[in-house]
């Protein structure tokens, strides 16, 4: 549900500030949940454009970009098929619909208070992104088509200084019924809520810009689920500042609310299946969380003005390609750990069973470590990590690699150390691979 920098979501939609994606920032633009202590594993800042400056408040801005003009309509949801795997490593996980809706034909309405310097920006992103080879290529496998813009709401009242989720949704609510400037939402509706620097959200306790950069969420509007997204200026994060910030945000909160419009209510596309939970257990199950922590996770597409965030894939993770796309050219490579043992647990949503391994508290396991990559590659880095220092939290686990570089066809190995109970009844690990001027994660699940 939100863009992170740190703490667990499993059900949700938010960006984490990390320096992949995030709802926040712990003040240096580096992300809270990686820890100092496991700084090794921070990936590296993206290269940036130069930011040029908006124009002065009494130019009007010029729009960089065409509108989008639906022309296409809905395609078909890519449902993996029944498949055995001839590989050194199983397909990355499929994220799975819970059986919500999908908003298939998104509409999106910006929503801007007066004196937002970015708004002419921020317009023209809405009205342009939506037809562009990026999104076809980040919301196809899930039934979207094309998204265009909407009549834009131009605010006149002053922006709150402070204002929490469950005051926008009284807010948002009273606007749709009683103000005839902001449009009457169907069921492809999404109000995009661009708040200025000055002003701070709170969000379950957490804040904007320091845990969250941006997240969407629904409302109840006479009996119809109704979604919108809530995009806080932060000014920057990591090496992204500006309207670079403001978009790459924007596209994460994008693509997990068309997919999962009502994450609450009536989940959708919001979590992977039960064998890929250590990816929703390190960062949410959203498409855009499966995604935010890679080094290349922001980036301009080619002839596009504005950044934006790779999405998770569905189709490619089961082509056991890489599942962020736009996926950079090369080889995918990584590192997967090989499960010993049929976890069983329940982290709120009832009992559930997946590979992992068992590894009791006082007790440690060694497990081995398949390297692979799909084309020629040289010999990578490899770091392994406790999924709950990654977010900033106490350690679950200890773990020990066999060795520190890998190449395609070796067999490293990971022994684990049990120091604690997991609340969840099961804990994460992620392993990090770096090396070609890339980097991949993958997520394993050690059970009790």
């Amino acid at each position: 549900m939100r863009l992170r920098f740190g703490s667990l979501v499993v059900a949700g939609s938010c960006l984490v500030f990390a320096q992949a994606s995030a709802c926040g920032s712990n003040g240096d633009g580096s992300d809270a949940g990686l820890a100092d202590a496991a700084a090794d594993v921070r990936p590296p800042k993206p290269t940036v454009k130069d930011a040029s400056k908006p124009p002065p408040p009494d130019s009007p801005y010029v729009p960089q970009t065409a509108k989008c003009v639906r022309d296409g309509g809905v395609p078909e949801a890519f449902t993996a098929p029944d498949a055995s795997f001839d590989a050194a490593h199983p397909p990355s996980p499929q994220v799975l619909t819970a059986g919500g809706p999908v908003l298939a034909l998104p509409v999106f309405v910006p929503v801007t208070f007066d004196g937002d310097e970015h708004r002419g920006e921020e317009e023209d992103f809405l009205g342009s992104v939506g037809c562009t080879d990026y999104w076809h290529q980040v919301t196809r496998d899930y039934g979207i088509g094309d998204g265009v813009v909407g009549p834009a709401v131009h605010l006149s009242e002053a922006a709150p200084s402070d204002i929490s989720d469950d005051q926008i949704q009284a807010w948002l609510t009273a606007k749709i019924l009683k103000d005839p400037s902001f449009p009457k939402p169907d069921d492809n509706t999404l109000y995009v809520l661009f708040y200025p620097s000055s002003t701070s959200i709170s969000l379950q306790g957490e804040l904007s810009c320091a845990s969250f950069g941006g997240y969407h969420n629904s409302i109840d509007v006479q009996d119809r689920g109704v979604a919108y997204a809530v995009i806080p200026d932060c000014g920057s994060f990591g090496a992204l500042a500006g309207i670079d910030a403001i978009t790459s945000t924007t596209s994460h909160e994008l693509v997990e609310a068309v997919t999962d419009p009502l994450p609450y209510p009536q989940p959708a596309y919001n979590l992977p299946e039960p064998d890929g939970l250590g990816f929703a257990l390190a960062a949410g199950g959203e498409l855009g969380d499966m995604c935010e922590f890679k080094s290349d996770a922001f980036f301009q597409p080619a002839g596009y003005p504005f950044f934006v965030q790779r999405s998770w894939s569905n189709s490619r993770a089961f082509a056991l390609e890489d599942p962020c796309v736009p996926s950079l050219p090369g080889p995918f490579f990584g590192v997967a750990p090989r499960p010993t043992d049929m976890l069983r647990f329940d982290i709120g949503l009832g009992p559930q069973s997946a590979r992992g391994v068992i590894v009791k508290v006082g007790q440690q396991v060694t497990i081995e470590l398949p390297a692979f990559a799909n084309g020629p590659v040289a010999p990578w880095g490899l770091t392994a990590f406790d999924a709950a220092k990654f977010r900033g939290g106490k350690p679950d686990l200890s773990l020990q690699l066999s060795q520190s570089t890998v190449k395609n066809g070796d067999v490293a190995k990971l022994t684990i150390l049990r120091k604690a109970d997991s609340p969840y009844g099961v804990s994460a690990f992620g392993l990090v691979s770096t090396g070609a001027g890339r980097q991949t994660y993958w997520w394993g699940l050690v059970g009790q």
